[in-house]
């Protein structure tokens, strides 16, 4: 009598990384893969990724050079919030990652190198913005969300999640609102003829508008306000808000409404 054949494992997609495991890495890899589209300004993840013994290595895809090329900015932001995604699901897994940006100075290119550093129990927050990481939509940037009140709580949580990640959050305070909606229409950032005024009993009513940024302007910085908008925006999710993220044109003018001390990096409008 001929023996049952054994059942065929399926062939996991990645292999391991150092104390890694191909489960832990493919789980890195789709949060990775989960990033908001809307900071690079299109449909297309600009990294690429490599898998070697030693760690998860991240490359900026575009050709030209990250300092002169268009859209660098944008490619970097976006970069950077698939390495927060990428952080976040391996802590939820009970490993800690060393991230390193920029590792070899000479190849801006290679983004980052994201290497095991040993195990650490996750917490409960680890675990919920991991969740967070496939229930996280933006909404089109031609509108903005409805206005929602959010209390003082909430505020420090989604300010903390900005300053874990080296960047600071500004929140836009009533008087800077026309300023604000004026350099939108001038730099044509959103279609004036499709956008909503939202109206309540009590006059005019906004969605929270805040503001990312980081003291420096550079390559370095632009990943960190990229991680640090992911992570606020999976910290608002959890609050039950809805955004809408737009990348400012009009980063000199933004920058002195908020104070001149932050360079913006990306403005979220938050609501319901």
């Amino acid at each position: 009598m001929t023996p049952p054949t054994p059942a065929t494992q399926p062939t996991p997609r990645v292999a391991p990384v150092e104390s890694w495991t191909a489960s832990q890495v493919d789980t890195a890899l789709s949060a990775a893969n989960a990033a908001l589209s809307p900071l690079s300004r299109n449909q297309d993840q600009p990294w690429r990724v490599r898998c070697t013994p030693a760690g998860i290595e991240f490359y900026a895809v575009p050709h030209e050079p990250l300092t002169t090329a268009p859209n660098g900015q944008d490619v970097l932001l976006a970069c950077g919030a698939a390495l927060c995604n990428v952080k976040i699901a391996l802590r939820a897994t009970g490993v800690y990652p060393d991230v390193r940006i920029f590792p070899v100075p000479t190849r801006p290119d290679f983004l980052a190198i994201v290497r095991p550093a040993g195990a650490r129990p996750a917490t409960q927050t680890d675990q919920e913005l991991a969740a967070a990481i496939t229930q996280l939509h933006t909404l089109p940037d031609t509108v903005d969300p409805l206005p929602l009140p959010v209390p003082a709580t909430v505020r420090g949580r989604l300010q903390a999640a900005a300053e874990a990640e080296r960047a600071w959050l500004a929140i836009l305070r009533p008087e800077h609102l026309p300023t604000w909606h004026a350099l939108q229409q001038r730099t044509h950032q959103i279609d004036t003829t499709t956008s909503t005024t939202h109206t309540s009993t009590g006059g005019a009513a906004e969605p929270l508008i805040t503001v990312i940024g980081t003291l420096r302007d550079g390559l370095l910085t632009r990943v960190q306000a990229g991680q640090a908008t992911q992570r606020v925006l999976l910290t608002a999710t959890l609050a039950g808000l809805s955004a809408v993220v737009r990348v400012p044109i009009c980063r000199s003018e933004l920058r002195t409404l908020v104070g001149g001390g932050l360079w913006p990096h990306t403005v979220l409008h938050l609501g319901s």
